[in-house]
């Protein structure tokens, strides 16, 4: 089984539980933390499939889990209805607090590993993408937060550049493959969806480390490279 992290609803997870379903992928969604079940041995000595999580509300070993893919960075309180109003708040910390464990120390592949400021991936804000490139002599743009579209050609004459693995897409020239290529490997990651505005020479307008994964090819070089982590 490859488990999806990702809320319901939101098509990215969904979408790519349903494009690797001949892999038994699954949605482990916020509200599966709060269901009966779950046991957690981190740094396990015996067997590496001890413990247990809940998945799409059904109990699964861990000895049965593959791999993980985590689509969101936190939980919040609008993720867990199911709990009285004035404990959300420490519901949400307490259960991002056990995620991030249980994505630091579970065996199996995971992408992007977890950090304190995400759980899925490194965490940053514009202003440390805007760093980041900077230092590495990439052009950019004013900082702006990133905004959620799909890839291709942007209605402002710019593009998005992806990078899943060792495959990266959409790149316009072999020059700001090498760009995307250097960010992703500063930022720690294995994936990197950038957005550029289309002058001369192309300027980063912003990065977020999950690419939009309902593309095909985007959801294929994911599992390849889940594939070419295991042991």
């Amino acid at each position: 089984m490859i488990v999806v992290i990702g809320r319901v609803g939101e098509e990215v997870p969904e979408s790519l539980v349903d494009q690797w379903r001949s892999r038994d992928a699954a949605l482990l969604s916020p509200g599966d933390l709060s269901q009966p079940g779950w046991r957690h041995v981190p740094f396990s000595a015996s067997d590496a499939g001890d413990g247990q999580a809940v998945v799409a509300g059904e109990e699964v070993a861990m000895s049965d889990i593959e791999a993980v893919v985590s689509t969101i960075d936190t939980i919040t309180t609008a993720d867990l209805p199911q709990i009285v109003r004035q404990d959300r708040a420490y519901v949400a910390a307490e259960m991002r607090a056990f995620l991030l464990a249980w994505l630091t120390t579970i065996r199996c592949p995971v992408l992007n590993p977890p950090t304190p400021l995400s759980l899925a991936g490194c965490g940053w804000r514009p202003e440390h993408w805007a760093l980041a490139a900077g230092a590495l002599g990439i052009p950019t743009e004013t900082v702006a937060e990133p905004v959620e579209e799909d890839q291709g050609a942007r209605d402002d004459g710019g593009f998005t550049v992806s990078q899943v693995g060792e495959d990266v897409v959409d790149a316009p020239s072999p020059a700001v493959a090498g760009w995307v290529r250097q960010l992703t490997a500063a930022a720690g990651m294995r994936t990197l969806h950038a957005e550029f505005r289309d002058v001369t020479p192309p300027r980063l307008v912003s990065a977020r480390v999950v690419p939009d994964f309902r593309r095909a090819e985007l959801a294929a070089a994911a599992l390849a490279a889940l594939d070419g982590t295991r042991p």
